[in-house]
């Protein structure tokens, strides 16, 4: 590992041991979703970005992603609500949601706990 990091990277004297690997997955879209393996978050490029710009370093920002409390919630951030299509004979209702307040205010909210550390 020393050999990579040096080859690669250009970075000597770093102990492996410190070192932690993270992971999350990038979206596009409005909000994320809770991912299959607990340690890789699935997250909106947006809030990453805010979040990058919020953290005081790598290791934090990764807690704050996998720690899943900047998803939207229900009620504060969005209503779930019925859709209705017509189409000649045919009603489809379907789920939907409707957003409560802008992108700007949701991120402010989101990366407060980032601010703060």
């Amino acid at each position: 590992m020393p050999y990579v990091l040096s080859t690669a990277f250009g970075i000597e004297g770093a102990d492996p041991l410190e070192w932690t690997v993270g992971a999350v997955v990038v979206i596009e879209g409005f909000g994320g979703a809770r991912s299959l393996d607990p340690e890789v978050a699935v997250v909106p490029h947006w809030v990453l970005e805010a979040g990058v710009s919020a953290s005081p370093s790598l290791r934090r920002l990764l807690a704050w992603v996998a720690d899943l409390e900047w998803l939207p919630m229900e009620g504060r951030d969005f209503n779930t609500i019925e859709s209705n299509f017509f189409q000649e004979k045919i009603k489809l209702v379907y789920p939907g949601l409707e957003p409560l307040r802008n992108g700007k205010s949701f991120l402010e909210d989101a990366t407060a706990p980032l601010r703060a550390s």
